[in-house]
């Protein structure tokens, strides 16, 4: 667009508001646009409606009094200034530019920032306009018609290659694809729905990975931890292990059953444990010393302060003894379906009635003790009482006398002296000793 044209015309503005009637011009009624006033009568007139009209008549169109070209003359800046502050649309309104700015600064927004206004093809080869809007947003590629493009089944197979202007013309109406476009369509929301999914499930699979990476890494902690208590699935009747469990937990050797060999277990006593217990003990100690040393450190034996208090007796109501010379078994009972929470469980279950026993055995020793103590006091208060009337009879001799019939009061002494009449040198002597 020219904007110089359009400056001519007061006609291409759009005011928003009413302007005032003082600034409007008498020929075309529209506020003046460079406003020229006469220098004999002093009326404004716009430059562009003043100039045919003085052609036409060199008259003043208000009072018809002589008036010539050379008597106009610019008006005062203070016109000027208040018809440019006038505010105004865009000329582009039409197109989708709402934007209202001062009549002075309208030019500059239609050459530098409407986004609606028309401007030339980037491309010097090419002749056709385009908006603004579209030629910032898009390539050239995009939007001149004279751009070479591809056809829009390209992705499908179609190889035609040709201008614009000439696929919208004539390609699209005779592409052998563009028949099967609806198929394609389908197929290619049925290729994305696919794709969807097996990104879902990828991201599925790499959480399951990661899972089962943490829980191989407890389980292994878990063997670590349980040491000779660990039973791996070896048993008879079930099935063996895959490949992968055995390489990573690989089973004990377990010891051939002998009728001959002595029993043997972690516990120094001649009481076999329970069932339970023995039911996931995979291994006896004699069989490898490391494992022997582990199932000491686990037995009671290994806590201080608890054997000494612990006797084969003791436990034997728990843990019943067996008949004949008694092996440990090869196998773990498969069917019994105990697990080594189970065996502590039982374990615990005995220590603690061991325990409750041998307070209440402490109980009745202390009341024990304490009876005997009584009684030792009550013997020892009856000895001295004996002795000490014992040692008053020699003092007095046999014919002392008897007040009332009673035994006179004993008189105590640190050392008492020898009787009465009785000398170093005398044969009888009544000391008496214990």
């Amino acid at each position: 667009m020219n904007y110089n044209s359009w400056l001519a015309s007061s006609q291409s503005y759009v005011y928003v508001d009413t302007p005032n009637s003082n600034l409007v011009c008498c020929i075309c009624r529209m506020p003046f646009v460079e406003p020229t006033t006469s220098r004999t009568c002093a009326h404004s007139f716009c430059r562009d409606c003043i100039g045919p009209a003085l052609q036409a008549s060199p008259q003043c169109p208000i009072d018809r009094s002589p008036l010539s070209p050379q008597d106009m003359t610019p008006s005062n800046p203070i016109v000027r200034h208040m018809v440019d502050e006038l505010i105004v649309e865009c000329l582009n309104r039409p197109a989708g530019c709402d934007f209202t700015c001062q009549r002075q600064l309208l030019a500059a927004h239609l050459k530098d920032d409407c986004l609606f206004a028309e401007e030339q093809c980037p491309d010097p080869e090419c002749s056709n306009k385009a908006l603004r809007k579209d030629i910032l947003a898009t390539s050239h590629a995009e939007i001149c018609p004279t751009a070479i493009v591809a056809c829009e089944h390209a992705s499908h197979g179609c190889g035609w290659t040709g201008t614009r202007l000439a696929l919208k013309k004539t390609h699209v109406t005779h592409c052998p694809y563009a028949a099967l476009q609806g198929f394609f369509g389908i197929s290619d929301a049925r290729a994305a729905g696919l794709e969807t999914e097996n990104a879902r499930l990828r991201a599925r699979f790499n959480a399951a990975e990661g899972m089962l990476a943490v829980m191989r890494h407890e389980l292994q902690a878990i063997k670590g931890a349980l040491g000779p208590w660990y039973r791996p699935d070896t048993v008879a009747g079930s099935p063996p292990l895959s490949p992968h469990s055995q390489t990573h937990s690989p089973p004990y050797p377990f010891s051939p059953p002998s009728s001959t060999s002595a029993p043997v277990y972690p516990w120094r006593g001649h009481h076999e444990p329970p069932a339970d217990v023995m039911a996931h003990m995979p291994i006896t100690p004699g069989e490898d010393p490391s494992i022997a040393a582990s199932v000491d450190a686990v037995s009671p034996h290994a806590v201080p302060g608890l054997h000494a208090n612990i006797a084969p007796s003791d436990l034997a109501a728990y843990f019943p003894p067996t008949s004949g010379d008694a092996t440990a078994p090869s196998s773990p009972n498969a069917t019994s379906g105990r697990s080594l929470s189970t065996a502590l469980t039982a374990l615990r279950s005995a220590l603690q009635t061991h325990d409750a026993r041998s307070r209440m055995a402490a109980s009745a020793h202390a009341a024990e003790l304490a009876a005997m103590r009584q009684v030792v006091a009550g013997l020892r208060m009856q000895l001295h009482a004996m002795l000490m009337e014992r040692s008053g009879i020699n003092l007095d001799g046999p014919t002392a006398a008897v007040t009332g019939g009673w035994i006179p009061p004993a008189r105590f002494f640190l050392n008492p002296p020898p009787p009465l009449g009785v000398g170093p040198g005398s044969a009888i002597a009544s000391i008496t000793k214990l």
